[in-house]
């Protein structure tokens, strides 16, 4: 059976403002808000970014040049060919194949030291090790996050690792200490490499499970939760149904009508609705609640009629970054 794609957000939104609030799913409902030297001008001043400059005025030493400079660029080029540099490579050569014999000896020292420090960068990051309970926490958080009815935005601006780093910093207990935040490189490894892995692999779970062709709410959030089983307990409620309908009603109003899928910008699309949401209906909570109220209604329309009188008003374990508790 073919089911009929939703009416969009916009469409929802400004039914929401023309036309009373929809039936309650359950007399439970209740929702909480989305919450920078110039070079001499007597010199040659074509320096690349590359630290090569063309045309120098100083000649090579006949003795250091065994071809022209003619035949000597044109060898380079073959050369270059040869060993198959290819781009921004084969025109280093070039350019370097026209400096003396001394500013080759500096340009060679230059890249030398630019390569050692960059390895000495990389041992230190490949022998640190992410404390194990840091490890795990950053796994549940990312994961409570994602699922959290009341996160702002879930890649705009690098928000949930933005939140997460904040939120592990107040327990230094748990593996993100002075000592690791003062170690760049340490530092490096979780903020440009653990962080957004997980962060970024969520996402794509979610999505995975948000774009089931024919799912009722209640059995698309429990599918979206079973993603997180082994580090979190979190259950389906109202509050996160009508977030999860949400997120459905974007995918559908979006994919590809032959392929049934978004691109890559889902989450940047479902991002510039919430926006569209608290700057049309904030700050005022019950307009909010309102507007996801119809969303979570109509879902429940095209994609079936569930009862939700069994599930809790709000989720208890929600998690959006802002929030702190207890647990060390």
């Amino acid at each position: 059976m073919v089911l009929a794609a939703p009416p969009s957000i916009d469409d929802l939104l400004n039914r929401a403002s023309m036309s009373p609030s929809p039936p309650p799913p359950s007399s439970h409902r209740s929702s909480s808000p989305l919450p920078n030297q110039a070079p001499n001008d007597e010199e040659d001043s074509s320096v690349g970014s590359d630290g090569l400059r063309e045309g120098s005025t100083t000649s090579a030493p006949s003795h250091s040049r065994k071809r022209p400079a003619d035949d000597l660029e044109q060898f380079a080029k073959s050369h270059g060919r040869n060993v198959r540099l290819k781009g921004d490579a084969q025109e280093d050569l070039r350019k370097f194949s026209a400096l003396t014999l001394e500013q080759q000896m500096v340009w060679v020292a230059a890249r030398f030291l630019a390569q050692e420090t960059k390895l000495d960068s990389m041992q230190v990051e490949s022998v640190y090790q992410i404390p194990p309970k840091l490890d795990d926490r950053i796994e549940t958080y990312t994961f409570l996050m994602l699922v959290s009815p009341s996160i702002s935005a879930y890649v705009t601006n690098d928000g949930p690792v933005k939140s997460l780093i904040k939120h592990l910093e107040k327990t230094p207990s748990w593996g993100l200490t002075a000592e690791v935040q003062s170690n760049k490189h340490k530092k490096r490894k979780l903020v440009c490499v653990q962080f957004p892995r997980r962060a970024g692999s969520n996402p794509i779970q979610l999505r995975q499970s948000v774009s089931a062709p024919v799912m009722d709410i209640v059995a698309l959030c429990e599918a979206v939760l079973a993603l997180g089983e082994k580090v979190s307990t979190a259950k389906p409620s109202i509050q996160l149904a009508a977030r999860f309908a949400f997120l459905h009603n974007v995918y559908c109003t979006n994919m590809d009508t032959q392929t049934k899928k978004v691109g890559d910008n889902y989450w940047n699309l479902v991002d510039a609705k919430l926006e569209e949401i608290r700057n049309t209906k904030g700050p005022d909570v019950d307009k909010i609640s309102q507007a996801f109220g119809i969303i979570l209604w109509e879902d429940r329309k095209v994609f079936g009629n569930i009862s939700l009188t069994e599930l809790p008003a709000t989720s208890t374990d929600a998690f959006d970054g802002d929030n702190d508790d207890d647990d060390t």
